[in-house]
């Protein structure tokens, strides 16, 4: 299983450099190193005035200015680090595709996966992000705290154990004071769990998932609105705040294509092996469509 796991990330790093090395020929000198500038002109304490006017992401600048600490401005290291973090985001997909493919497939789980990971790794709506640097980094960190946060969530239900509660719960923090989509998270933890209580592959009561994932996201989630209204005076970070949780149309498409893209490929499937499971996940795929569009 860990050579398996070393490998397919390797793999997908690999092939991630070889996917996106054009990226290393283009310069974008746009709105993503005004941050950087900011980083080298600046003290700290006029960054902190700045971002509070704009987004301050409290989680995602202070890793962009340790990253700026350790590579400067060349454009190179930051490709370098985009790309590895989409690769590793990419080895999620990979890790939460195997653990739900396997409550439908007996056999060959691991080659679906991977062939999920590859799609989510050379996927055009995916480019922007890796050649965006810098900072887009802080989109794919948030990508890469949030799936790692679902694949925990995953571990927990087939499993319960402290360490895996304490993981979703850091990760989900991690990933609400980075960005604001995090929020929509507690409504896709729903919907895994009841798709694993529909198909009996969890021990988990709906008492105590509410108690020990929903409840203690939602303090979560009021004590960020406290912390902004403390740092900036304003309940909401920006101006843009509600618009990044409502403007759902591009993920949205994105996420319906996706779900087209996996029952089409799984429409031939013997009848007899797959049709309890597929018809769970299927409501639950229309739930959790519903639920990020509206």
């Amino acid at each position: 299983m860990q050579k398996e796991r070393f490998f397919m990330l390797v793999s997908l790093i690999a092939l991630a450099f070889v996917a996106y090395r054009n990226c290393f020929d283009v310069f974008i000198p746009g709105d993503n190193y005004c941050f950087l500038y900011m980083f080298e002109k600046w003290d700290a304490a006029a960054i902190l005035k700045n971002v509070r006017e704009g987004a301050p992401y409290f989680v995602a600048y202070p890793i962009l200015y340790l990253l700026y600490q350790l590579l400067g401005i060349d454009p190179a290291w930051w490709m370098v680090i985009s790309i590895t973090l989409h690769a590793a985001n990419a080895f999620f997909v990979f890790l939460i595709a195997k653990c739900l493919l396997k409550k439908i497939l007996n056999d060959q789980t691991a080659v679906v996966a991977s062939f999920s990971a590859l799609l989510f790794l050379v996927s055009p709506y995916q480019t922007e992000s890796v050649l965006w640097t810098s900072i887009n980094i802080r989109w794919l960190f948030h990508s890469l705290v949030t799936l790692a946060g679902i694949y925990f969530l995953l571990g927990y239900l087939e499993n319960a154990g402290r360490k895996k509660i304490f993981a979703v719960h850091f990760l989900f923090l991690l990933g609400l004071f980075s960005y604001e989509f995090t929020m929509v998270c507690p409504l896709i933890y729903t919907v895994l769990f009841m798709l694993h209580r529909k198909l009996n592959t969890t021990g988990l009561r709906p008492k105590m998932f509410l108690t020990r994932i929903i409840l203690p996201q939602i303090i979560f989630i009021s004590g960020y609105f406290v912390v902004c209204k403390l740092v900036s005076g304003h309940w909401l970070w920006h101006a843009g705040t509600i618009g990044d949780i409502t403007q759902t149309s591009d993920y949205s498409k994105t996420l319906l294509k996706y779900f087209a893209k996996f029952f089409i490929f799984y429409r031939y499937l013997p009848i007899g092996k797959t049709d309890q499971a597929l018809r769970a996940l299927s409501e639950n795929s229309r739930l959790m469509t519903l639920s990020v569009i509206f």
